[in-house]
């Protein structure tokens, strides 16, 4: 089993000059991946590989000058861009993604790069106070999160990141499981929009977990976001004005469409939006961070708990944003993370031995259904947040009727 450690690294200005370098030139490799094969496809219709590429690439640096520089970056990272950049057209040839765009460096720029495990050493002992690694490329380089790193033999390869400011280095390594513990009983799992998450338990036990888009400090940085965005709208708009009183001061006449889309654009290019933009970013990034430890956390309950299985609904959450015609729902679903919940359960869950289990049917009636005489109720919705059956007279919550009928469903396939 392989798994993923990502910690914050500390570089000095040589070593932020040498990853930004790096960036930027696996960027510009991508986009002459991407200039080739436009040619080609244009011409042929199919594409070049990766490996096709990096022998015409090989032979740009060594015969003509002004490729020669890019032989001053890794080659390792250089491969691994390229072979990201095939990936792209395969996905686009199967019909699984959009035709490959070219990266930016202000938008959606290239913001990690690959290394191998050679040249890797940690500082483990005890006895050494030294808060250091040593990385490829980078050579030595501080961090803070020395008790998180893995076993440096089980190391295989990683990368490092850069977002923000900030930087990354992320290892994967082998991890072997944990010998398995003494099972308890299983416990169903059910995600909702009142509570995150209901949890019912075979010995009759059930408890919610409060979803932390309601939590002060959620809120607090979410209204920040909307503020700043506001503030960028209407200074954006000021800009605007006074780029179309100048055009009129300049031509005498009311500019055309694709004046005005370009004067739109121009609008938002100012320092100070820039400097608004960052602070956006920065309140994204720890409201993500918050949202992920809330959800990281409710896991870790649910592993500690050592259950014979976690049943959960198979939740299609790209096909839920797509049905949905209400912004509110939709902008509450995404926020929620309910697919990171999914995958990081999954993953722990095999780490420990726990049997994941999800309805066979993927419109399993989980809500709508008594939890005591299976009696569908189809008028059931989103607003009812109590389940009255018509049958046997049960009046119960509905994330509790749903988190009963996942726990004790018969028909089921596991994860």
């Amino acid at each position: 089993m392989y798994k993923v450690c990502k910690i914050r690294i500390y570089p000095n200005k040589t070593q932020i000059g040498i990853i930004t370098r790096t960036l930027d030139t696996c960027r510009y490799v991508y986009n002459l991946y991407l200039e080739y094969n436009q040619k080609i496809y244009k011409e042929k219709g199919g594409f070049l590989s990766a490996y096709e590429f990096s022998k015409i690439l090989n032979k740009l640096k060594k015969n003509e000058p002004r490729y020669q520089w890019i032989s001053d970056v890794s080659s390792k990272a250089i491969k691994d861009t390229i072979m990201t950049a095939e990936k792209t057209f395969k996905r686009f040839f199967k019909k699984k993604g959009g035709y490959p765009k070219f990266r930016s460096k202000k938008r959606n720029p290239i913001t990690s790069f690959f290394f191998i495990k050679d040249n890797i050493g940690f500082y483990q002992n005890r006895n050494d106070k030294r808060n250091k690694i040593k990385l490829p490329i980078l050579g030595e380089i501080r961090i803070t999160e020395k008790r998180h790193l893995p076993y440096q033999g089980d190391v295989s390869s990683g990368r490092i990141i850069s977002k923000d400011g900030k930087y990354y280095a992320m290892f994967i390594y082998e991890a072997f499981p944990d010998s398995p513990v003494v099972e308890s009983s299983g416990i169903g799992v059910d995600l909702g929009i009142k509570q995150y998450a209901t949890i019912y338990s075979e010995d009759g036990i059930a408890w919610n977990y409060e979803s932390f888009l309601k939590h002060p400090r959620y809120r607090e940085l979410d209204e920040k976001i909307q503020y700043f965005q506001r503030l960028i709208s209407k200074k954006a708009e000021y800009n605007y004005g006074n780029l179309l009183n100048s055009y009129f001061d300049k031509y005498h006449k009311e500019p055309s469409e694709q004046t005005k889309n370009i004067m739109k654009g121009e609008s938002y290019n100012t320092s100070q939006i820039r400097k608004l933009r960052k602070k956006i970013n920065r309140m994204y990034e720890k409201r993500s961070n918050y949202a992920r430890d809330k959800i990281l956390k409710l896991i870790k309950r649910l592993i500690d708990l050592n259950p014979k299985y976690i049943a959960i609904e198979n939740l299609n959450v790209s096909s839920m944003l797509e049905n949905d015609s209400t912004h509110k729902l939709h902008d509450f679903i995404a926020k929620s993370k309910w697919y990171f919940f999914y995958e990081r359960l999954l993953q722990k869950a095999r780490e420990t031995s726990v049997e994941v289990r999800y309805p066979k049917d993927p419109y399993f009636a989980s809500s709508k259904s008594c939890c005591r005489c299976e009696t569908k109720l189809s008028s059931l919705t989103l607003s009812d947040r109590t389940y009255r059956c018509p049958k046997c007279g049960l009046v119960l919550d509905r994330d509790l009727n749903a988190a009963i009928n996942l726990c004790f469903m018969d028909d089921y396939l596991i994860a």
